[in-house]
């Protein structure tokens, strides 16, 4: 029914996905009970650590297996048995870290009832603004005992902790405090480990904290002059999507409209597919949402999604679309005098300036992650281009060609790229039969790929 395999719940699996989310609503409902909080992160270790043992005793009989391949001169029924049970060590390895993604979920979950996610994306990247490599397993790792100590120690002083190793979202330092304005991630020794990565976990420890403090910094993973500004909170509409998947667990599908150039549709039979078909457009941008790691920073399903939505959603028993229209998109900006095009190349989303014969008055791209938050968080379109708009306060301080000029030579500035000048719209070319390559598809052609290649 939907693109992405279901995954294979027994009833045991649905218990213990219960057990969790009862948990983690809970806390949501209480942030005041640390008690359900460090309950929630027993029961996460517990869940993790049985997944990585059946990780760990896949790759020794892949292992062996190999081995075997290799060495023995096995017969041909022989090897082709040999080979099956490795493919079905890749199929057990691969359904363990999907497992273990998920039960991390309520781990992000639990960070996000005391943390903002825009907080808390900081702590995913490294000092290169790139995603940092997951943690490695919980099961035989050194420290962890001590981790768990201070984490049981703050929870018994009031303080809202979580185990960064729990969590998808929290990749920098081992225990997460969450009291203050500010995530503080803290990285725990247990040895007088040292070393290059040793010094440079310790330096991105300081930078991160710094900024939180000083809402900025001269010199930020990478970038010059990086000022923090608030997001406020905006209005999102999670009841009228779990309303919508709750209908469509009823009656095989439902769709709903919160505003103007926003459905959300969700579909459990088959023949509920077609009733999607008076929504597709080539300008309208289709979001299948699925349970999977496209979903980190964003506030994680899993805090959304009511427990008896949860289940269905995370088995692919649902299929759960947000559908954006990207012309309605286009004259809210306008009405907040920013020229949008929507750009859609796998990092940037849309592209806004001021006036689209001269980016030197105020030209911004927004990324396709933070363009994400509005269908995985459920936020409104049109909040979501009054507030990323390029405002008045930015066009009155916009500078002129002569005044960049006469900067200091050694003053951060940023040259706009030939290539923004440049940009074409893909919705404009979709409206006009063109595919993303330049092919002349038509209209029909157009629908039908822009549907099934939703990001």
């Amino acid at each position: 029914m939907s693109d992405v395999e279901s995954l294979r719940l027994s009833d045991a699996d649905v218990r213990k996905l219960k057990h969790a989310a009862t948990l983690l609503n809970a806390l949501a409902g209480d942030s005041e009970k640390l008690d359900v909080l460090l309950e929630l992160q027993q029961y996460l270790a517990q869940r993790i650590r049985s997944r990585e043992r059946v990780i760990l005793r896949a790759r020794k009989i892949e292992t062996k297996l190999r081995t075997s391949l290799r060495r023995d001169r096995l017969e041909r029924a022989e090897s082709k048995r040999v080979k099956q049970v490795l493919e079905d060590c890749f199929v057990l390895i691969d359904d363990s870290r999907r497992w273990i993604f998920l039960w991390k979920c309520f781990g992000d979950g639990a960070a996000c009832v005391y943390q903002s996610p825009y907080n808390l994306k900081l702590l995913l990247y490294d000092q290169h603004y790139k995603v940092k490599q997951e943690a490695g397993f919980i099961t035989g790792k050194e420290g962890f005992d001590l981790e768990w100590e201070i984490l049981e120690a703050c929870i018994q002083n009031s303080h809202p902790v979580v185990l960064s190793d729990l969590t998808n979202m929290i990749r920098i330092g081992d225990v997460c405090l969450l009291a203050g304005p500010d995530p503080l991630p803290i990285e725990v020794k247990s040895s007088k480990t040292s070393g290059a990565r040793a010094a440079r976990q310790q330096q991105l420890l300081k930078e991160i904290t710094a900024f939180y403090q000083n809402d900025g910094a001269e010199k930020f993973k990478g970038l010059h002059n990086v000022e923090r500004l608030a997001m406020p909170d905006g209005p999102d509409y999670r009841n009228l999507m779990n309303d919508c998947i709750r209908q469509a667990r009823a009656n095989g599908y439902s769709i709903i409209s919160p505003e103007p150039g926003l459905h959300y549709a969700a579909v459990t039979a088959i023949d509920g597919m077609e009733k999607l078909d008076q929504l597709v457009r080539p300008w309208v941008l289709p979001r299948m949402l699925t349970a999977d790691p496209g979903w980190v920073p964003c506030l994680p399903f899993t805090l959304t999604l009511e427990q008896d939505n949860l289940i269905p959603f995370i088995a692919g028993k649902v299929a759960v679309f947000v559908m954006m229209d990207m012309e309605h998109l286009k004259s809210l900006f306008l009405q907040h005098g920013s020229h949008a095009t929507m750009i859609m190349d796998g990092q940037s989303a849309i592209q806004l300036c001021i006036d689209p014969s001269d980016l030197m008055r105020g030209v911004v791209r927004v990324s396709e992650m933070h363009f994400g938050r509005v269908a995985l968080e459920f936020q409104s379109l049109a909040w979501f281009a009054k507030e990323n708009a390029i405002s008045k306060h930015e066009r009155e301080q916009s500078m002129t060609l002569e005044e960049l000029e006469a900067l200091p030579k050694d003053s951060y500035c940023f040259e706009i790229p030939e290539a923004w000048g440049q940009v074409r719209d893909f919705y404009a070319d979709a409206l006009r039969g063109i595919a993303p390559n330049g092919d002349d598809q038509g209209e029909e052609g157009i629908r039908d790929s822009t549907f099934k290649s939703s990001p």
